[in-house]
C-alpha cells in the first residue's frame, strides 16, 4: 500500500537506520497520546482491549531538501513515539471521505536544532530537542548496543534501548515478516496544525525506498524512566526479534526516505 500526495516535490530526503521497538498497552492509556478528534481503530495482529506503540530509535544521514541548497545536508539522531492505526473521529476529513488509517506521532526528540524547528513550524510535529547517547560494545561472540534519550534541561534519561542482533539481514521485499510494519510505514503520518498545537490537522507521506531496504531482527531491552508521553508509563520492556508469527516484534530497518510537505489529510488516498 502507497499513498499519493496533491504536493509531489520538493520533499525532505535522506538516509534512515531504525531500531524499532513495538509496545503494546492498554488502548486505555494509548488514548491518552491523541489529541482531540482523532480515535484509536482496530489494529491487525493485535490482542482485544491493547494497541500497538511505536518506538523508533533513529540515524539520519544526509538530510536535505531534494532542491536548492537549503537547508543544507545533517546527520542528526531522532527518537519518536509512534500511534498507527490512527483515525478521524466521524464527521470529519469529509471533503475528500478519507478517515484513516494514519500514524500520530505525540513526540519527536531531535539532537539537531535546525529540523527541529522546521519540523514544528512547517509540518506540525511535536519535536523538542533532547541528549542523546550511542554505545557499541564488541566481543568475540556479538555486538551489543544501546542508545539514550536525556532531557536537555536536568540530563535525566527518559528512555534507554539496549539491543544485539537476532538475525542476518534481509531485503524487505517479499519479506513475509516485515509485511505488517511495511504497511504500518506507509500509512500517512497526520500532525497538528499550527505548530504541533491545532486545532487543524495536516498530512505527509514519509516514503521508504522498499526496493533497496534492509531489516533484520534484533532483541531488545527497552527502559522508559520516566513518563515523557501521556499513557507510556516507565517500565522495563523486553522484546524478541520480529518474525513471521510474530510481525510486532523488534528490528532494525535500513532505508531511504522521502517526506512530502503537508496536504489535506481527507484528500491521503491508498493505492494497494
Amino acid at each position: 500500500m502507497s499513498f499519493l500526495s496533491p504536493i509531489a516535490c520538493p520533499r525532505l530526503v535522506g538516509t534512515w537506520t531504525v531500531q524499532s521497538v513495538t509496545l503494546m498497552l492498554a488502548r486505555d492509556e494509548v488514548k491518552w497520546m491523541l489529541p482531540e478528534g482523532l480515535e484509536l481503530g482496530s489494529a491487525k495482529a493485535t490482542e482485544p482491549g491493547k494497541h500497538p506503540v511505536i518506538l523508533y530509535f533513529g540515524s539520519m544521514f544526509g538530510a536535505r531538501l531534494s532542491v536548492g541548497p537549503f537547508p543544507p545536508t545533517t546527520n542528526y539522531l531522532e527518537h519518536v513515539v509512534g500511534v498507527p492505526y490512527v483515525f478521524y473521529k466521524r464527521g470529519r476529513g469529509k471533503r475528500c471521505g478519507y478517515r484513516g488509517p494514519f500514524y500520530y506521532m505525540p513526540q519527536l526528540f531531535l539532537d539537531d536544532l535546525l529540523f527541529t524547528v522546521v519540523g514544528v513550524l512547517v509540518w506540525g510535529f511535536n519535536k523538542a530537542r533532547a541528549n542523546f547517547m550511542r554505545e557499541t560494545q564488541r566481543s568475540m561472540e556479538a555486538s551489543d548496543h544501546s542508545y539514550t534519550v536525556s532531557s536537555r534541561q536536568s540530563n535525566q534519561k527518559l528512555v534507554e534501548l539496549n539491543w544485539h542482533a537476532d538475525g542476518p539481514k534481509a531485503r524487505v521485499e517479499n519479506n513475509k515478516a516485515f509485511e505488517l510494519q511495511r504497511q504500518i510505514m506507509n500509512h500517512p503520518v497526520i500532525s497538528r496544525q499550527p505548530l504541533a498545537i491545532g486545532p487543524f490537522f495536516s498530512c505527509s507521506n514519509y516514503d521508504k525506498t522498499w526496493s533497496e531496504a534492509e531489516v533484520r531482527p534484533i532483541q531488545t531491552q527497552t527502559s522508559i524512566h520516566c513518563l515523557y508521553v501521556p499513557g507510556l508509563a516507565p517500565a522495563d520492556y523486553n522484546g524478541a526479534g520480529i518474525t513471521e508469527a510474530n510481525p510486532f516484534g523488534s528490528f532494525e530497518l535500513q532505508t531511504r526516505w522521502s517526506l512530502t510537505f503537508p496536504y489535506e489529510c481527507g484528500c491521503a488516498r491508498n493505492t494497494e
